[in-house]
């Protein structure tokens, strides 16, 4: 069995939700901008620090588990950081870039799935994929975005939809503890999710499409699903020698 965790769920979950109110007051009360994409930055750090540790100190299948996730985590904050950074010159290819780095996330996520034993039916891993990437390449259309970017999101969505087809199987796996399967499955669905909506915050207000501060609110509602991963990873806590 191995040893007690350098890290508690917790406080580590306490810290998140701090920086969650540190990020929400900068920008809605201080308006320093900056300063918010500090805080949600310093969110995902956190996360991935946190799920890292717990794979250094856990064996087997929840090690594996574990440094997947965090290796998704690792790429998350490349993403994040790219999102955030794209000026009007360099917003496409930031765009591009955060993209790519949130494909190897999926990667990651899947991979670590996989280790677990979850295996979805051929149906639900061709459906979903397929439903994902239409809704993400209708943004051309509704949203106007740029085709290359589109493009993009249609084949990031791909790996999105395998990502949560796995979860989704997972959560029908009864050799794995329930609350780890269920975390993974509400952590990939609201991931989903926010996905989603991302196209909306950043194309959305030359569509006529304005909703004060809804791209914090999609990035918290994006740090919970990340907070669910990180729990799957808690809950699996292995006992193998």
């Amino acid at each position: 069995m191995t040893e007690p965790s350098r890290v508690s769920p917790p406080n580590l979950f306490a810290m998140v939700a701090f920086l969650g109110i540190a990020a929400f007051w900068s920008e809605v009360v201080l308006g320093a901008l900056p300063l918010t994409a500090a805080a949600k930055l310093l969110q995902t750090v956190t996360l991935a620090w946190g799920v890292k540790c717990w794979a250094d100190d856990s064996i087997g299948a929840s090690h594996d588990y574990a440094r997947g996730i965090a290796a998704g985590l690792a790429f998350s904050i490349f993403g994040d950081f790219l999102m955030m950074v794209g000026t009007h010159s360099l917003r496409t290819p930031a765009l591009a870039a955060g993209t790519l780095a949130f494909a190897f996330t999926q990667i990651f996520y899947t991979r670590a799935l996989r280790r677990v034993g979850s295996r979805p039916a051929p149906l639900l891993l061709a459906a979903l994929p397929a439903a994902f990437a239409a809704l993400a390449a209708s943004g051309r259309v509704t949203l106007r975005m740029p085709v290359p970017l589109a493009a993009g999101a249609a084949l990031y969505a791909v790996l999105l939809g395998v990502t949560v087809a796995h979860a989704t199987a997972g959560g029908r796996n009864e050799d794995l503890p329930f609350a780890a399967r269920r975390a993974a499955a509400i952590g990939a669905w609201l991931f989903a999710l926010t996905d989603g909506l991302l196209p909306i915050v950043v194309f959305g207000p030359a569509a006529g499409i304005a909703v004060p501060h809804l791209g914090l609110w999609v990035y918290q509602a994006y740090i919970v699903s990340q907070c669910f991963f990180a729990l799957s990873a808690f809950r699996l806590r292995s006992t193998e020698v």
